[in-house]
């Protein structure tokens, strides 16, 4: 958790910084950008979805175009099968 803090201790303001401690809901989608704006809200996501308080799972009318919570799908590890190649 260290880390992750150092990195967005970096991005974002002391107030964002301090709200994601409880939460890591907007780390989890593809449309998070730098200091804390994305796709839906490029001027800075509201604190209620940043800290997961309010999810972003349909649009809402303060936003901008029609994006919403997508989570960030990792790559899938090779199966053993593929590794015993």
């Amino acid at each position: 958790m260290c880390r992750i803090m150092e990195f967005l201790s970096k991005y974002l303001t002391v107030n964002i910084t301090t709200s994601l401690m409880s939460s890591t809901y907007c780390l989890h989608c593809q449309h998070l950008r730098n200091r804390m704006t994305c796709k839906a809200y490029p001027k800075g996501i509201p604190s209620a979805i940043a800290t997961g308080s309010s999810r972003h799972e349909w649009v809402r009318p303060d936003q901008t175009r029609d994006f919403v919570f997508v989570e960030v799908v990792s790559p899938s590890t090779p199966s053993e099968a593929d590794e015993s190649q």
